[in-house]
């Protein structure tokens, strides 16, 4: 299934769907992630002061609450990275790195990232990419169910290619259809924001397998 085809879209009714998404998008964040985060530190406070009397048990409930409070943090300063837009500072190659590891640790699954050949680029590709890199990647752990992911970025002239494949559900699964239909308007508008398209598509072996191409100049990027 191609999601889109190379052209620009600069209108304004893009950029006002693409606003709302980017809102709809935080607001899933907050709920799926850090209200749970906080709801699961809650119960497990509640548990340790009714096992602080057993012995032995109120240690193993204290070490429960610290990893849920460090996953919490560590997703609250990259939400707040993101909002700043600091995520992008060191460039496009460091910031997919820390996504996938974030992501890893989260989800407890498999990433390979191969970006090694990626330079810093002018413009807001380096945004537009990274939140893209984002929406594919937790679609698949979250709604795909999946467990391995592989993501690699390569340029090819002006243009580079970002592919992110995963072993979970196909991308016509009904157990995910309404959560992919919206990731996959998302991508597109990001897509052609930089005169680029989306390929989504069964994966070989199991899975999905998507594909974005955009135009990718290297240079400094914009500045905040």
């Amino acid at each position: 299934m191609t999601a889109g085809s190379p052209r620009p879209d600069s209108s304004e009714d893009a950029s006002a769907r693409l606003a709302a998404l980017e809102r709809q998008r935080l607001a899933d964040r907050l709920h799926n992630e850090f209200l749970q985060l906080v709801t699961g530190i809650s119960l497990q406070a509640k548990t340790l002061e009714k096992l602080a009397a057993r012995r032995g048990a109120d240690a193993a409930e204290a070490a429960q609450i610290g990893k849920a409070a460090n996953g919490l943090s560590r997703r609250m300063r990259g939400l707040v990275a993101e909002l700043r837009g600091s995520v992008l500072e060191a460039g496009l190659r460091p910031a997919l790195r820390e996504l996938a590891l974030d992501l890893a640790a989260a989800h407890g699954a498999a990433v390979r990232l191969d970006v090694r050949e990626l330079p810093r680029a002018g413009g807001e590709a380096e945004l537009h990419l990274y939140a893209m890199a984002r929406e594919a990647m937790t679609i698949a752990l979250r709604y795909r169910e999946a467990t391995q992911l592989s993501v690699s970025a390569r340029t090819f002239g002006a243009t580079l290619a970002l592919r992110i494949g995963d072993n979970g559900l196909p991308p016509d699964d009904e157990r995910c259809r309404v959560a992919a239909a919206s990731s996959d308007d998302y991508l597109l508008l990001r897509a052609r924001a930089l005169g680029g398209s989306v390929r989504v598509s069964p994966r070989a072996g199991g899975g999905t397998s998507i594909i974005i191409t955009a135009s990718y100049i290297p240079g400094e990027p914009d500045q905040p």
